[in-house]
């Protein structure tokens, strides 16, 4: 507990269930309600101590917001993403960026860019040795992505 009584970790488990519940609902129907729990949850992850659960958040935004078909919101969360990784000076959670980048670029008719970024993940993943991408619920829309060509 923290001197006001409150658990730190609280904060960390709500942009966690958040960035479950914005994707699932927007799957479930609801793109508006998704987009405002990613909203949310971005901003809740903004007033914790750790910039990792930031970028947590904005990767899950930037997912709903693709599921939710808002390319300009996906982009904005991709653009902050890259950002805010390259400050952190790591490479976690980069291939989940650069494979949603990759997908917003199909989508948006940038194939080529698409397979520079699809060829960019998988090199990065190789080289941390990390197993497949972790954008499950976007699965469908990267294999569809992948099997278009440039």
């Amino acid at each position: 507990m923290d001197p006001t009584g409150r658990d730190p970790s609280s904060g960390r488990r709500c942009c966690q269930a958040l960035g479950g519940l914005a994707p699932l609902t927007v799957l479930a129907g609801d793109p508006a309600a998704g987009m405002r729990l990613a909203d949310e949850m971005v901003t809740a992850a903004g007033t914790l101590p750790t910039r990792q659960s930031l970028a947590m958040a904005l990767t899950r935004a930037a997912q709903t917001a693709l599921l939710a078909d808002d390319l300009g919101r996906a982009a904005d969360h991709l653009s902050e993403l890259f950002l805010l990784l390259d400050a952190m000076g790591t490479d976690r959670w980069r291939g989940d960026a650069l494979e949603i980048a990759a997908v917003h670029r199909q989508r948006c008719g940038d194939s080529d860019r698409a397979a520079e970024l699809f060829a960019e993940c998988d090199r990065l993943r190789a080289a941390r040795r990390e197993r497949g991408g972790a954008s499950r619920l976007l699965a469908d829309q990267v294999r569809e992505a992948r099997r278009t060509p440039a």
